[in-house]
């Protein structure tokens, strides 16, 4: 069960990693990341929230890349595109 968790969870950081290309190879550079950064490597959660065009995918595929680079284990998910369903 383990492996199969691990395996959906590649596909699904891999997903995200494809659905959002970096802008001309690289990141836009915001003050925010040190502070995500901070917070990711003390435990703690992020959640990122704004209107469309704020950059809220690109500070995702910042934090998607640190935690890779990090060692970190993260699940990158796009929620306009899962439908979370009651169980049965």
């Amino acid at each position: 069960m383990e492996m199969a968790v691990d395996l959906t969870k590649a596909n699904l950081n891999r997903h995200y990693r494809e659905y959002y290309p970096s802008l001309m190879g690289g990141f836009i550079n915001r003050t925010e990341f040190a502070q995500y950064e901070e917070y990711i490597s003390n435990g703690e959660s992020v959640i990122i929230h704004g209107k469309a065009g704020s950059g809220k995918s690109g500070c995702a595929k910042h934090i998607s890349s640190f935690c890779e680079n990090s060692n970190i284990p993260y699940i990158a998910i796009r929620l306009d595109e899962k439908t979370l369903k009651k169980p049965e």
